[in-house]
């Protein structure tokens, strides 16, 4: 935006004692313009570069006429959009396009065409699972369950359960991880199973699908 003050006219006059005359005229005072600038942080104005809102004056004179103007700009500055983003990663998984755990910063542009600053801490995801359980309702260790680093943001993709002889016997996936993160209640088709040890595969992922957790090994149920 740009606005024009004109403040009237101004009467000079110029006295000489020396040589016993004065004259008097007519001046146009300056016009003062108004800018309202709108920059992101870090940019130039003028040879300036800002990074907080600011208000400067310059006088230009007329090209044709010798006439003054004074300029006042008024700088405002959009700060940059930050957001932080704390994600889990599995060995040799993948998140938001980096394969190992640490912490990333990551330059965007956003919709105003300012910075838009993710901050991205990447930590590593551990599960644990134990070796044994016993499903008899007693309330104790009655469920071969997960637990992990986080499961806030990763799901279960696929879970089975095998025979020492090879035959899956249970089988699920698309599970997001909730509650107290069971997997297994020692049944098939809703019968108890015998007393031994079984095999079991689990994928975990996250939200997005890039970064998957393969868990393999043995589980041993008693009664």
């Amino acid at each position: 935006m740009i606005t024009v003050k004109k403040l009237g006219f101004l009467i000079c006059t110029l006295v000489s004692p020396f040589f016993g005359f004065s004259h008097s005229s007519i001046v146009n005072p300056p016009d003062t313009i108004y800018f309202d600038i709108l920059i992101c942080a870090g940019e130039s104005f003028n040879g300036n570069v800002y990074q907080e809102p600011g208000l400067v004056t310059e006088v230009e004179l007329g090209t044709t006429d010798d006439t003054l103007s004074v300029l006042i700009y008024s700088i405002d500055v959009i700060e940059p959009i930050r957001t932080n983003i704390v994600t889990s990663i599995c060995e040799f998984g993948v998140a938001e396009g980096y394969t190992a755990p640490g912490i990333y910063e990551d330059v965007f542009t956003a919709f105003n065409g300012c910075d838009s600053i993710r901050t991205l801490e990447i930590q590593p995801f551990k599960a644990y699972l134990p070796n044994i359980f016993s499903p008899n309702n007693d309330g104790q260790n009655d469920y071969f369950s997960l637990s992990a680093s986080d499961l806030s943001t990763m799901k279960i993709k696929t879970f089975s359960v095998f025979s020492r002889s090879g035959e899956r016997l249970v089988t699920s996936g698309d599970a997001p991880i909730l509650g107290f993160n069971y997997l297994w209640d020692g049944k098939v088709d809703n019968r108890e199973v015998s007393p031994g040890t079984y095999a079991y595969y689990l994928e975990v992922t996250d939200e997005t699908g890039q970064s998957t957790c393969p868990i393999y090994g043995d589980i041993t149920l008693i009664r």
